[in-house]
This record gives C-alpha cells, sequence and structure tokens, in this order.
C-alpha cells in the first residue's frame, strides 16, 4: 500500500547536498541562467540540433532556439548547417579557470619547444568574433610584429592562425569576417579559394602580409572530437619556404601536446609549475 502524509517524507531517499538546487536569489537572471544551461546541454556531445537542445536543457523549442542563436551571435557556439557546438571562447574559457591555470601556462612548454627547435616565435591563437586573438606567445621579439603579443586581437586575414582558422570555420562564420573587413563579392570568392587550399593541404603560410619582412606558418590544435579549436603558428623575421617540411612537422607535433595537456589536465593535476 502506498503511503503518503509524514510517514512517506520520512522513508523518501534522501537528495546529496551536491545535487540540491538552492532557492533562487530574487535578483537573478533568468536568461543568463537558460543560456549557461543551454552551454551544458554540450557536455560529452561535439554538435546538437535545436532539438536535441531543448530535450537535454528541458526548454521550450522555441526559447531554446532563440538562446542557441544569441550565443552564436555571442561567439559561444558555432552553427554548421542545422547543428550547434561550442565555439573556441567557451572551450578554451572552462579550461582557464581551472586551479586559476591560463591557456598561457598550459601552452608554454610545447611553444617554447617550437621556438628552440626553428630558431622563431612561436604563439597559439584562436578565432573570436571577427578578431584572432592570441592566447599565448614565446620567443624572440625581433622575429615578430611589435602587435603580435599575448591577449594581441588582429584582423584573422593578415595572421597566419587566422587563415587557417577560417579554412575550417563554418562559411556564415567566414562571410562575417569578410563583411567586418568590407571585402567585395569577388574579392571574397578569391579568398575562399585560398582558404580550400588551406583546409586541404592542412596548414598556412603567409609572408609580407602582417609587416614587411615577416613569414609565418600555422597548423591546427583539435579537441577529442577532432574538431579545430585554436591554431599554432612559428613566426620568423625570415623566410621559412625552405624549411617547409620540418617547420610543419614541429608545429604538428607541439600542436597534438597542447591537444594532449588540454585533454589530460584536471583541478587534480595542476601544470602551474612550468610558468
Amino acid at each position: 500500500m502506498e503511503m503518503t502524509g509524514p510517514q512517506a517524507q520520512r522513508n523518501a531517499p534522501s537528495v546529496p547536498s551536491a545535487l540540491r538546487r538552492e532557492p533562487r536569489p530574487r535578483d537573478a537572471v533568468q536568461s543568463l541562467e537558460r543560456g549557461l544551461l543551454v552551454i551544458r546541454c554540450f557536455a560529452g556531445s561535439g554538435n546538437l540540433t535545436l532539438a536535441q537542445i531543448a530535450e537535454r536543457s528541458s526548454l521550450p523549442r522555441s526559447t531554446a532556439g532563440r538562446i542557441a542563436d544569441t550565443l552564436v551571435g555571442a561567439g559561444y557556439l558555432l552553427l554548421e548547417g542545422r547543428r550547434y557546438a561550442l565555439a573556441p571562447s567557451v572551450l578554451w574559457l572552462g579550461h582557464t579557470h581551472r586551479r586559476k591555470v591560463s591557456v598561457a601556462d598550459l601552452c608554454k612548454r610545447p611553444l617554447e619547444s617550437v621556438s628552440r627547435t626553428l630558431g622563431t616565435s612561436a604563439s597559439v591563437g584562436v578565432l573570436l568574433d571577427t578578431k584572432v586573438e592570441y592566447l599565448s606567445r614565446v620567443g624572440m621579439m625581433h622575429e615578430v610584429s611589435p602587435r603580435v603579443v599575448q591577449g594581441a586581437r588582429l584582423p584573422p586575414l593578415k595572421t597566419s592562425i587566422g587563415h587557417l582558422l577560417l579554412a575550417y570555420a563554418p562559411e556564415n562564420r567566414v562571410d562575417a569576417v569578410l563583411k567586418s573587413r568590407g571585402y567585395a563579392i569577388d574579392a571574397g570568392k578569391n579568398l575562399k579559394v585560398e582558404l580550400e587550399v588551406v583546409r586541404g593541404r592542412g596548414w598556412s603560410y603567409l609572408e609580407n602580409v602582417i609587416e614587411m619582412g615577416i613569414c609565418a606558418i600555422a597548423v591546427p590544435v583539435l579537441n577529442e572530437e577532432g574538431r579545430v579549436v585554436a591554431a599554432v603558428n612559428a613566426s620568423s623575421s625570415t623566410s621559412l619556404r625552405s624549411r617547409l617540411p620540418l617547420v610543419v612537422q614541429t608545429l604538428q607535433e607541439a600542436s597534438r601536446d597542447i591537444a594532449t595537456r588540454l585533454r589530460d589536465w584536471s583541478p587534480e593535476t595542476p601544470i602551474r609549475a612550468y610558468t
């Protein structure tokens, strides 16, 4: 017989304190809560349809759609066809706040290895909105433009990292960058052809673009799902063409090292020791 009243309450299984939901503050912002809820839906998933987001978040489909589209516009989600995926700004944000270890901390050793092997500067960057943000950089100051420093945001079309990331970005993201730079339709078509070449070979090469005499090569950094979330490059004040195979191989090794450090890193294994 089913028990009711006080007896049922006494016999009901207790809820672990870590899973109990605290009362909402009176000044809580519901739209922010829902935005974070949508982001958390992607845990363990590379990409989701709107229907999957609505199901996982228990939000009405129309509400989930408005929130997802807002996050796309803010640069926290990517829209590829009918599927949404986390943008690099979310993936890297999560890493920077584990035990106060920054992305620069994680990338320092692999970048130092690139710099020592090639005698160049080395950087890691991501595509945020319509700019490339340099998350980490090591090497000789005279080897790169003074504008290329950790934390700098530069136009993607001026950098090897930007070209590489645009080559793997959804077309609507590429169009947004082209529009922000005032590209004509024909010029945009020519650039998209160049980006297809970059994607096909897996690395980008720019010379005398960001500044006369500066040469740079970039390769992608992949997450566990095989998605491009960042790029690592080598920059030099001398041409790298004659050493192209060595440069690409060295950067690919650094890329795999960075990806492994991000994947294996947890709050219990901080890496701040080698800053």
